[in-house]
Parts: structure tokens; C-alpha cells; sequence
């Protein structure tokens, strides 16, 4: 038989203040939201500009790619804050994020990502 296995991937993304405003626009959020709020957002937005609603439309999955950069983005930024905060590894959706810009400093976010073994 072969030996267990896992796989670790590490990411690091460089978290910037523009680009949260940005993405707090276009998802149409308020400068303090919840995750639950974010993935509401998300949701609405992500049915509304689908590929798969407009085949004949060239743009559509550009749009979608945006919708769907946008909130990881303030995914990444809220998951900073609520981290930040001693919490550890537990994650309360429906803590209070601020995504203005005098709270969100730029940040370098590492990211470990494990699959289970097989």
C-alpha cells in the first residue's frame, strides 16, 4: 500500500486599502458589514451576472470574475480583522467587519491551505 499523504499550499496575497474600497463598491456594502452580509452580497450579485444567464454575451464572464474577485477580497480583509482579534481559528460570521479605509491597512496575508489525507 502506498503511505499517507497530504497537501499543504501556502498563499500570500498583499491586502491593499483601494482595493477593499473597490471591492465594497461594487458589492454595494456599507463600510461596516458581517461575512454573512459579504456572502449575501456575493450571492445576489453572482446570480445577477452569471455566464450562464447571458451565453451571447462576451463580458458576462468578466463581470462575474470581478463579482467573485471582489469578494474574496473583502473575504481575505474581514477574515484579517476577525483573526486579528485573538479568535483563532473560529470564525463568528456575523461579526462586524469595517472595510473603511482609515481601518483597513495594508496588510501581507499567508494563507495555508491543507487537504485531508487519503
Amino acid at each position: 500500500p502506498l503511505p499517507p499523504y497530504s497537501f499543504t499550499t501556502v498563499e500570500a496575497k498583499l491586502l491593499k486599502p483601494r482595493e477593499v474600497e473597490r471591492a465594497r463598491q461594487l458589492l454595494q456594502l456599507p463600510e461596516q458589514a458581517s461575512l454573512r452580509q459579504v456572502k449575501a452580497a456575493y450571492h445576489r450579485l453572482a446570480r445577477q451576472f452569471h455566464p450562464d444567464l447571458d451565453p451571447g454575451d462576451a463580458s458576462a464572464q468578466a463581470r462575474f470574475d470581478e463579482v467573485h474577485k471582489a469578494y474574496q477580497t473583502l473575504v481575505d480583509c474581514c477574515l484579517s480583522q476577525l483573526e486579528g482579534n485573538g479568535n483563532g481559528s473560529v470564525v463568528d460570521e456575523v461579526r462586524v467587519c469595517s472595510f473603511a479605509p482609515a481601518d483597513v491597512r495594508e496588510a501581507f496575508l499567508v494563507v495555508i491551505n491543507r487537504s485531508g489525507t487519503a
